[in-house]
């Protein structure tokens, strides 16, 4: 296969976040050792084993990448997907590196997700309508069940969802396109319904704030990861051959929109 390079480097970085869709979500149990592990344990085995089964690795295979980063976590909200994006790229601005020298995927999760930072246990939480947890461990604390509890009654709406989400995107694709970073958007599944059946946007204005930046077939409202016919676990998440599926499809979208150059020279 040909080696793939973009910008004026010999140099290739892949970057990719998600939620459990780009985690591996229903392939590896990660909660309850000794059968599972602890995110918080990079050099797991079965941690190991996981992040060579989903498709970020496959695609960075596919692609000749040098280093493969995959930031995501199941149960994860985009409100931790944009910062712990821009904080990995502006320590490599702060350490000098050539952000040329990278290609980024986003995988965007439903926006009803919610994350804070908890001071009574020193540590980011999770929120989402069915749990609350801190970023590792499955212990809930009792401040933090509450707080779930007191956030979806009184303060989350699917008005806020919209422009939480609607800032996230803006966020990180015009960083993306200040520093010159090839990128491709994508969702899991099109939660953004609720948006128009409340009438917060039409579709056609949404459509055209969302095209400003770039998503997988160009369709920011109806290509979802599992509207594309890869294998699934359970009709969810994707199972192995299915990740291998989509590393495909992400793999044919590069080529054909010329995201990273193949160097004629290369072997």
């Amino acid at each position: 296969m040909a080696r793939i390079r973009h910008g004026n480097t010999e140099m290739l970085k892949y970057y990719a976040n998600g939620c459990s869709y780009t985690w591996g979500g229903e392939l590896f149990n990660f909660f309850y050792p000794p059968d599972g592990w602890l995110p918080g344990q990079p050099d797991h085995p079965i941690n190991k084993r996981r992040l060579a089964t989903v498709y970020p690795h496959h695609l960075g295979k596919k692609i000749n990448a040098d280093i493969v980063v995959n930031e995501a976590l199941g149960g994860g909200s985009n409100h931790r997907i944009v910062r712990l994006t821009l904080e990995y790229f502006h320590k490599c601005i702060l350490q000098g590196e050539d952000l040329s020298e990278y290609f980024v995927t986003i995988q965007w999760t439903e926006p009803s997700r919610w994350t804070y930072f908890n001071l009574y246990e020193n540590d980011w939480n999770n929120i989402t309508v069915y749990n609350a947890s801190p970023t590792y461990y499955p212990d809930i604390s009792d401040h933090a069940k509450k707080l779930k509890i007191e956030y979806y009654k009184n303060y989350h709406s699917v008005l806020l969802d919209y422009h939480y989400f609607i800032g996230h995107i803006t966020a990180l694709g015009n960083f993306f396109k200040a520093n010159k970073i090839p990128y491709i958007f994508f969702k899991h599944t099109g939660w953004d319904a609720p948006f128009f059946e409340e009438k917060i946007i039409d579709t056609k204005d949404y459509r055209k704030i969302l095209s400003q930046y770039n998503w997988l077939h160009d369709d920011p409202l109806n290509t979802h990861m599992n509207t594309l016919n890869c294998d699934t676990v359970k009709g969810s998440h994707l199972n192995e051959k299915g990740h291998i599926q989509f590393a495909d499809i992400l793999y044919r979208e590069i080529v054909k929109k010329k995201l990273v150059k193949i160097k004629k020279d290369a072997i």
